[in-house]
């Protein structure tokens, strides 16, 4: 297994760019490209980076690629995504740069998509776009993306219900790719992004004119509402009962063993305190056998951590569907794919919320509850700098701590 150093996303946007190739009709051996996003996601919460999260499809892809140990997000949704997909500073492309979630300008920049398409690529997209909608020149399809399954009848919102069906809604032009329908309880959106990007893949094969393709699939996943299937979650609750003060030092126990960090360098961060957003009072990180005293309280904070691992699991198995589908199609070893969060553990509403019981929607599936947690969200990170804390390469709209806000994280795999 390779590690690789990189610390800005314009890196990321000049790799799949130099890829792509300079000419229009120049598709031979011009690779296709998959680009995987996924939201509040900390470094930890994979299995090649330490967590006992199951996810051995991104796994083997990392096995088999290249792991980043050093690269740096914007620390929020939207930021995180107009520097991913542009190239450039987030303060310079934001529609208002004071705005803690800007949308993106149309006047002073391409995004990846508008500069493939006009390579010869053939784009899709499935997932959250979080960079404007119902705005002319803002939407998915106006940047570049010829085929979307999005959010909102536009396809650009910013995410909506995991179950909710009529919370999306797929564009393609002359309904070229046509629409999916979904029997009753058999939405859920993680399965979805994937249901269309195997619908992109067959699109795709059945034009067979040897034009590459550019598929960009930003999961909403793990993002609040944490909201899962109940089987699989309850799969996680016997692992998450032992609590986040014994998970925190396994999970390092396991970075250290996998050679991802230096124990002389690195130490397992101290709990100590948190302030998880401008609003919130600081909060200590409580250690988990103090929280008996409280009914319910630790099963409830289980099922949360629980529903959290089980998206992200969702993710992973989604993923191997991809994946399978490309290697069976022929296409796997001529395909760049590149997986990466947006930025780390949310730790908004701090360790707990007043309303904080789990909510059971039915018999299969759970949700609906808005966090899971600081006590949990530290585990994304499972370590700390010696010295002072990093600030993130993508610049700061605002600084990312190594403990705050949105802990630090890293992409996983390029193979």
């Amino acid at each position: 297994m390779k590690s690789f150093r990189l610390s800005k996303y314009v890196m990321l946007f000049l790799c799949i760019t130099a890829f792509s190739g300079s000419g229009a009709t120049a598709n031979t051996n011009r690779p296709n490209i998959l680009l995987v996003l996924v939201d509040d996601m900390g470094w930890a919460d994979l299995g090649c980076y330490g967590s006992e999260i199951r996810t051995p499809n991104i796994d083997a892809l990392a096995t088999n690629g290249l792991r980043f140990r050093q690269f740096y997000n914007g620390a929020k949704c939207s930021p995180s995504r107009a520097s991913l997909l542009t190239g450039l500073y987030p303060q310079q492309v934001a529609v208002d740069t004071a705005a803690s979630l800007p949308t993106l300008r149309t006047n002073n920049n391409i995004t990846i998509a508008e500069s493939l398409r006009a390579h010869g690529y053939r784009t899709y997209m499935a997932g959250k776009w979080h960079l404007g909608s119902n705005v002319v020149g803002q939407r998915t399809y106006d940047r570049g993306f010829m085929h979307v399954f999005g959010t909102g009848s536009d396809t650009s919102g910013a995410g909506g219900d995991y179950w909710r069906v009529g919370d999306y809604n797929l564009v393609s032009p002359s309904n070229e790719i046509p629409k999916r329908t979904y029997g009753a309880g058999s939405f859920y959106h993680t399965d979805a992004v994937v249901d269309h990007a195997l619908d992109f893949l067959d699109h795709h094969l059945k034009k067979a004119d040897g034009v590459p393709f550019f598929i960009y699939l930003p999961f909403q996943a793990p993002h609040f509402d944490l909201q899962a299937p109940k089987a699989l979650a309850d799969t996680y609750l016997s692992i998450y009962s032992n609590g986040w003060d014994v998970i925190r030092q396994q999970r390092y126990d396991r970075m250290v063993a996998q050679g991802i960090i230096d124990p002389a360098r690195y130490l397992l961060t101290p709990k100590g305190d948190v302030k998880s957003d401008p609003f919130t009072p600081v909060e200590p990180i409580l250690a988990w056998n103090t929280l008996s005293a409280e009914p319910g309280r630790q099963p409830d904070l289980v099922r949360r951590m629980a529903l959290y691992a089980t998206m992200i699991d969702k993710v992973d198995q989604n993923l191997g569907r991809l994946v399978a589908r490309l290697k069976q199609s022929g296409l796997f070893n001529n395909t760049l794919i590149f997986f990466l969060s947006d930025n780390g553990g949310n730790a908004e509403g701090g360790l707990v919320r007043q309303n904080w019981r789990c909510e059971q929607r039915s018999a299969a599936n759970w949700g609906r509850t808005r966090q899971h947690g600081t006590g949990w969200t530290a585990l994304c990170v499972a370590r700390r700098w010696l010295g002072e804390c990093k600030q993130h390469t993508v610049p700061p709209l605002q600084t990312l701590h190594s403990r705050g806000r949105r802990a630090h994280t890293i992409s996983c795999p390029l193979a």
